[in-house]
């Protein structure tokens, strides 16, 4: 089986005998998909209040579950109805990407969101070629060697790999990068 949103990948794959092309979410599917992740943990009290917020930002994603995922993961880490707003009303929702596929205006806030260490890691991952399978240990060594994850001198290795398992997960619940179930 394979999965896609360009069907271009399908056929290469050989994979185009029985396509099963999926649609957009509708507006209450991407709302349930993003209040999934965004309110995982908190009171119900605190999530009502960011509810109708919540609610216009899912249309946002117009329809993309990674949209909904992202912007959800995003939103977990913001308490205040402002942090929520200001989410709602950024003008990276106006940006439209001159690339063969845009970009995504929620990976492109989730990205702007993240503090500069991670960001940083995250970029160092652009030296693999698309669609490569990161070693999550490998990876981490990688970071280590180029000295993201603090001053190897004067840190155990056991403390820097922890620190690295750290910002790996964090962008993994970010949707930065996505786990292969197969080898998990």
């Amino acid at each position: 089986m394979v999965t896609t949103r360009n069907e271009k990948v399908a056929i290469m794959m050989g994979s185009t005998k029985y396509a099963h092309r999926l649609g957009v979410l509708s507006d209450e599917n991407c709302w349930s998909l993003l209040r999934h992740y965004s309110f995982d943990g908190r009171q119900e009290k605190e999530s009502e209040k960011l509810k109708e917020i919540g609610m216009e930002i899912s249309k946002k994603c117009n329809g993309l579950p990674l949209s909904a995922k992202t912007l959800g993961s995003l939103l977990r880490f913001k308490e205040s109805k402002q942090e929520w707003q200001y989410i709602l009303q950024n003008d990276i929702w106006k940006v439209v990407s001159t690339l063969d596929e845009p970009v995504l205006p929620a990976l492109l806030l989730s990205y702007n969101d993240l503090p500069s260490h991670l960001k940083q890691c995250f970029a160092y991952c652009s030296l693999f070629p698309r669609a490569y399978l990161i070693s999550k240990y490998a990876i981490i060594r990688h970071w280590m060697a180029q000295g993201f994850l603090g001053d190897h001198l004067a840190a155990k290795c056991e403390d820097l790999i922890a620190v690295g398992e750290e910002y790996f997960n964090h962008l993994v619940m970010r949707s930065f990068f996505q786990k292969d179930v197969t080898n998990s």
